[in-house]
């Protein structure tokens, strides 16, 4: 039995490339499938197609490189059964012939999440004893083209899927089209997640719940290596595994008219609201099923890191224990060793980051009883299912590529443990944050935006911190490389005599963030320093912490920020400050803010 720190769970997002299904005479193919992919483009894609079987029993496809709304809305069948896919290229490039569905001899049709590793080591076989025309770069089309050998030798699809699933390395999502089985789909999944929703209209396939809300009220997700079969009026598996469905609340609608610009800017804006219900919801259930350990080891990939880096700070100093925070994508491979005593946490914003995921696997199995807390947005998420705890932030569903209020629900979490295991209530400090945060966006917006405009035109960026504020700099570059596609830099304050200096002249533009504590004289050191290389200084930082550095040093721009806030308002308050800047500059340089070139929302490969 999964424990969960709290019942009140939402179903949130899931997978990179983005997979859709529906088999149902009660929709019509615009407004469903099509639909239905365009609320998975948020996750990233480079191409997009749909596959059906019409009437004729012939594979109808489609595809493009462009948006998803150059997908026509013409269907040539009577009852809907279609497969539709976003892809984020890994395996070739952005390409038409590179574009899911991939079909094999007019009569399979499949769209593929996930990388399947020896992919060459299967096609030079299917090569070497079939006639097999390739259409692709894709390591998925050995999929299509593996499962039409299986079948012209007699297996039925469901034993031509499990056959060819034992063979494939790596990951996988699959919704396949059979036209000697009109009307069906047929799905299975490792280590990549694929859901089936349930609905008054029939059954539908997604790899993401957000493309399931709208229509269904029940999302059952599918376990590994089984293999499902979906129509209208029925969803049976092979093995005839029990299903647990969980009920959701149906949206209205898959597009709603927005007030703000961006998505992005939104998910911004939404970060009192988020904190205020984790003080309001959520923090009060907590029950005592997590004591302070020994030692600390956290796993992230990206924003999650840099979450997990700043707290590492508060930790260290509050609970008196060490502290260690790896990068997932590098933890496995150096072969570390693991306190099977200490606490392991893993953060995820989706829980499919496979990188993390893989960390996280390679511990247990370095110390198979250490003790594992996720920390994420997605209860039905792998990292989810494979740690002993998992505390949901319930942020709600982010769109934006670069994450916005999942990183600072994840940081309030944290914080929040540290209460746990001092055995003191964090209510009084989220509760101030939420009011805090909420009247710096209002008041300091304006002038963001503008000082936003001139750093916009700059070709380098610095961003310097110290203590928990040098997390704060170093995901703050992050944002703004992921936004505004401007070259950044973060560094500890202290390093930059240690070769950054370097790197300063007239053109370069350095952004402090003051801590309104024992770094402040430090950091005026520091400030000299890049002034005297003919430096640009921004700083962020409390209104008495400006001031004092003003007092010292002319030509310095700042943004203000309130003065007596505790340490962890502070920070919070920093990372709206640079969350809003980093927009502001994208958007004076006109990029695609919500869906940012080359990401994808969740990262699922290696």
């Amino acid at each position: 039995q999964k424990r969960f720190f709290f019942d009140n769970i939402n179903l949130f997002k899931f997978d990179m490339c983005g997979i859709f299904g529906s088999t149902s005479s009660k929709f019509d193919f615009h407004k469903f499938i099509i639909q239905g992919i365009e609320s998975l483009e948020y996750r990233g894609y480079d191409s997009a197609g749909t596959a059906h079987i019409d009437d004729n029993n012939q594979i109808v496809t489609q595809f493009t490189t462009k948006s998803i709304q150059h997908l026509h809305s013409s269907y040539h069948a009577k009852k809907l059964c279609a497969i539709a896919h976003t892809r984020w290229a890994t395996h070739g490039k952005a390409t038409i012939e590179n574009a899911h569905p991939h079909t094999s001899h007019n009569r399979i049709a499949i769209v593929h999440n996930g990388i399947i590793e020896n992919h060459k080591e299967i096609k030079n076989q299917l090569n070497a004893e079939h006639n097999i025309t390739w259409h692709s770069e894709t390591d998925s089309e050995v999929i299509a083209h593996a499962l039409y050998v299986q079948l012209m030798q007699g297996q039925t699809i469901q034993n031509a899927l499990a056959t060819i699933t034992s063979t494939l390395k790596g990951s996988y999502a699959l919704a396949v089209l059979d036209t000697h089985n009109p009307g069906k789909i047929f799905i299975t999944c490792h280590e990549s997640p694929i859901l089936v929703g349930k609905s008054r209209y029939g059954h539908h396939v997604a790899s993401d719940a957000i493309a399931l809300e709208p229509i269904c009220n029940a999302i059952y997700r599918v376990p590994p290596k089984t293999i499902w079969t979906i129509s209208e009026d029925t969803i049976s598996s092979t093995g005839d595994h029990p299903i647990t469905w969980k009920t959701i609340t149906q949206r209205s609608n898959l597009s709603q008219e927005q007030a703000f610009k961006h998505k992005t800017l939104e998910e911004i804006h939404a970060q009192p609201t988020v904190l205020k219900n984790l003080f309001q919801q959520h923090i009060p259930l907590l029950p005592n099923t997590i004591k302070k350990p020994h030692s600390l080891l956290m796993i992230a990939c990206g924003s999650s890191y840099y979450c997990a880096y700043i707290a590492k700070y508060w930790m260290e100093k509050t609970l008196n224990i060490p502290v260690s925070v790896e990068l997932a994508s590098e933890f496995r491979y150096r072969s570390p060793y693991v306190d099977p005593q200490t606490l392991l946490i893993t953060l995820s914003q989706s829980g499919e980051t496979l990188d993390t995921l893989s960390a996280l696997r390679h511990a247990k199995k370095q110390a198979p009883n250490i003790q594992t807390l996720s920390i994420g947005n997605n209860p039905l998420s792998t990292i989810a299912q494979e740690s002993d705890l998992f505390w949901p932030t319930n942020a709600g569903t982010e769109i934006g590529v670069a994450t916005t209020k999942v990183f600072t629900a994840q940081l309030a979490c944290l914080q929040t443990l540290i209460a746990i295991f001092k055995k003191a209530s964090p209510l009084k400090n989220l509760e101030e944050t939420s009011k805090i945060l909420h009247d710096i966006i209002q008041d300091q917006s304006p002038v963001i935006a503008s000082l936003a405009k001139d750093l916009s035109m700059q070709s380098t960026l610095f961003f310097l911190g110290r203590g928990a504020n040098y997390g704060v700099a170093q995901e703050a570059t992050l944002k703004v490389q992921e936004l505004a596609y401007l070259p950044c830099h973060a560094f500890a304050a202290g390093e930059l005599k240690h070769g950054p200096l370097a790197l300063i002249d007239h053109k370069a533009t350095c952004i402090v963030l003051l801590s309104d504590d024992h770094y402040l004289s430090k950091l005026l050191s520091n400030i000299h320093e890049i002034q005297a290389r003919h430096g640009r200084i921004v700083i962020i930082g409390s209104a008495h912490a400006v001031e004092n550095v003003q007092a010292e040093a002319s030509n310095i721009q700042s943004v203000k920020l309130p003065n007596n806030l505790c340490e962890g308002s502070q920070v919070f308050a920093q990372i709206i400050c640079t969350q809003l800047l980093a927009y502001y500059i994208a958007e004076k340089r006109g990029c695609a803010i919500d869906k940012p070139r080359n990401l994808a929302k969740c990262v699922t490969v290696e």
